[in-house]
């Protein structure tokens, strides 16, 4: 199965078309930080920048790995250009942008209601592409991808809470899926864990050194604790969600004492 790569170019390609190329690959590498800058100023309580590559709508170009797909005929086409990982990750992060603008806007509760209900759909057609998808070369873009789709379904059972549940569907979208929540909790405890043990075991060595290197990893982290809570004041059964974001602390302590301008 093919992942694209975004070093994989048709030598073929004129001058012109590679150049086509490199802007959507800026466009979508900007949306990677309006959606990020998005989060951390949710989780803040800050209000969102009127930014332009922040309004889905503004989008009309082709995805991550679309212009591969249509040069190379070879390709299994099993799998449409619009379900490539890097066009399931492009996706998630357009859903959350949009998740952010409806959910601070004016719209009446009904329309808030099926939005919440068409993005709920939404994250589960996505989710059921990535389970496609068996490629290792794309982890972290697979990663990040299921990553978003956890952060949209927190924010529909948090923020829409209001909108929900959707009496014409009977789904009751503010009701926390405990298997879902219990995964996503599981792996962010092993990082922490795992990053907990780096700095304990020398914060002088090169594994906390390429640590010190990410200042914004401060950001995420602070997220990542955010959403943890959220989980636990949807379900309060759910304690283990107070433990993973006590076992975040540590390193986020550690990365603000090292940058505390970040």
């Amino acid at each position: 199965m093919l992942s694209p790569k975004w070093d994989a170019y048709d030598l073929e390609r004129d001058y012109g078309e590679i150049r086509k190329e490199e802007s959507r690959r800026l466009v979508w590498s900007t949306l990677t930080l309006a959606a990020g800058d998005t989060g951390a100023r949710l989780a803040l309580e800050q209000p969102q920048l009127d930014l332009h590559i922040a309004k889905p709508e503004n989008y009309a170009l082709l995805y991550p790995g679309e212009t591969l797909y249509a040069s190379r005929p070879d390709i299994d086409s099993a799998f449409s250009a619009k379900e490539s990982t890097w066009a399931l990750y492009a996706r998630t992060m357009l859903l959350w942008l949009a998740c952010s603008r409806v959910w601070e806007s004016s719209l009446p509760g009904a329309d808030k209601s099926d939005f919440a209900m068409r993005t709920w759909m939404e994250t589960i057609a996505i989710e059921e592409a990535l389970n496609e998808h068996s490629c290792d070369g794309e982890k972290a873009t697979m990663y990040q991808a299921r990553e978003y789709i956890n952060i949209i379904r927190i924010f529909i059972s948090s923020g829409f809470r209001q909108f929900i549940p959707i009496p014409q569907t009977g789904t009751d979208f503010s009701k926390v899926d405990r298997g879902k929540a219990m995964q996503w909790l599981a792996h962010q405890n092993d990082v922490a864990l795992q990053l907990q043990a780096v700095l304990q075991s020398n914060p002088h060595g090169m594994p906390a050194r390429l640590l010190l290197r990410r200042p914004y990893l401060i950001w995420w982290q602070m997220n990542q604790i955010s959403r943890s809570l959220v989980l636990w004041t949807l379900d309060r059964s759910l304690t283990f969600a107070v433990d993973v974001a006590l076992n975040m602390l540590p390193i986020v302590r550690f990365l603000t004492a090292m940058w505390p301008c970040a």
